[in-house]
């Protein structure tokens, strides 16, 4: 049994897809209030993707055999809550509908079950500063950044875009030789630091490559404002570039990211980030109003920050209409104030070897409400961009392979300790 505590049909439709899985149509996000609706979503396109998307669902319940139910939980999407019964195997106790058979959402395989094939995101440098770098706010940056120790060769300031566009699909067809479309990822520094003149000129330049599919743009949470959401909206609704058009897509894909880091003022002020937990809540909420899908990405291990606080921030996170998140461990890099920091006071840092990180992350796992996309739970850089390589040099693949395994053994999943009040 399915009981929906919704407004209308539609919104009806839109949760019971998003509970199995199948539903995230760019056009919808879920803000605090109820699932929002911007301007003219319910197209007759997207109304048609819409019931293939609900038929696709219909279909998916129809063909599960030897599910009972067994307790029931409590899924959200900002304040409309609804309860189902749990659908249960008799051989698990892991939710079903969670992706490829996972125990939490993974983002990975996302756009190729929405749009049929793999997107490869792309790294490109467009020259970008911060407000804590250039004295708006402050100077230096946050303690804990270099940006060369994430930044694929290709990627390089003062490059024309289309050509590390280029040089990035070259670098990735070694790896993904049958993916046909890319997205251009704005991640060095912040990438709406600037007039809403540059940005669209910086923007539109890639979305004229030939392969180019959408964008995805990285900046902090003080660096927006509704007029640059609207245009992001209006861009994403394909209200902005006349004839664009892609095999398979009639608009461009839009997300934007936000550094969040941490859900503690004390924290951000110690690292040198330059704004508050409010600022951060208060974009993520204008972003999802906008009708984009607003993701977040937090540290894990920052000074002074504790087990405790760092799952307790679980319910503060999963009460934002936020669509993903991205989590990785602290990396101590070399030439970082962060870490002068680390060397005179390492006790004020929570640093665990990969074992007790994955059952952390599990915890972490645990309290997020079922449908946070997670993108990323750990992250690497180069070896020689730090003194150590505290997990010597095992890969985030390897890493999402041991998490599947340890979640079954802990035979838990995403959102069993989550609170329905929270989201």
């Amino acid at each position: 049994m399915i009981i929906f505590a919704t407004q209308s049909l539609k919104n009806n439709l839109v949760i019971f897809a998003r509970l199995f899985g199948l539903y995230s149509l760019s056009h919808q996000s879920c803000t605090s209030s109820t699932l929002h609706l911007r301007k003219e979503i319910y197209s007759r396109k997207s109304f048609t993707n819409l019931y293939q998307l609900i038929f696709s669902c219909l279909l998916r319940y129809i063909l599960f055999d030897r599910f009972v139910p067994r307790k029931p939980h409590y899924f959200g999407v900002g304040n409309m809550k609804f309860q189902v019964d749990c659908l249960m195997n008799e051989n698990t106790s892991a939710l079903s509908g969670f992706p490829d058979g996972k125990r939490y959402n993974t983002f990975v395989g996302y756009y190729k079950r929405l749009y049929g094939e793999r997107l490869q995101k792309l790294v490109i440098d467009a020259g970008f500063t911060c407000p804590n770098r250039d004295g708006t706010v402050g100077y230096g940056g946050c303690s804990f950044c270099d940006n060369a120790a994430f930044h694929p060769s290709y990627s390089t300031v003062g490059k024309l875009l289309s050509m590390q566009i280029d040089e990035g699909i070259e670098f990735h067809r070694v790896r993904y030789r049958n993916t046909k479309h890319y997205l251009a990822y704005f991640q060095s520094y912040s990438n709406t630091y600037a007039p809403l003149s540059r940005l669209r000129e910086l923007y539109l330049e890639a979305l004229a490559h030939p392969q180019i599919v959408g964008i995805v743009i990285g900046t902090r949470p003080d660096c927006i404002d509704e007029e640059k959401l609207d245009f992001l909206a209006d861009l994403r609704d394909g209200r902005v570039i006349d004839g664009w058009h892609r095999d398979g897509f009639g608009a461009p894909l839009v997300k934007v990211e936000y550094g969040i880091e941490s859900c503690y003022d004390k924290t951000l002020a110690r690292v040198g980030r330059g704004h508050d937990v409010a600022t951060a809540e208060r974009a993520v909420r204008l972003t999802a109003e906008m009708g984009l899908e607003p993701g977040a990405h937090f540290i894990l291990g920052l000074p002074g920050e504790t087990r405790s606080m760092l799952t307790d921030q679980c319910s503060f996170i999963s009460s934002l209409p936020l669509h993903s998140v991205k989590f990785h461990q602290l990396q101590i890099v070399k030439g970082t104030r962060i870490e002068k920091e680390f060397a005179a006071v390492p006790q004020d840092f929570l640093r665990m070897e990969l074992p007790e990180y994955l059952d952390f992350v599990i915890d972490i796992l645990e309290r997020l409400r079922p449908d946070l996309y997670i993108e990323r739970v750990a992250g690497e850089v180069p070896p020689r961009f730090v003194n150590e390589t505290q997990w010597g040099l095992v890969r985030n693949f390897q890493i999402l392979h041991m998490l599947d395994d340890r979640l079954a053994e802990r035979d838990t999943w995403q959102g069993r300790l989550a609170v329905s009040d929270d989201f």
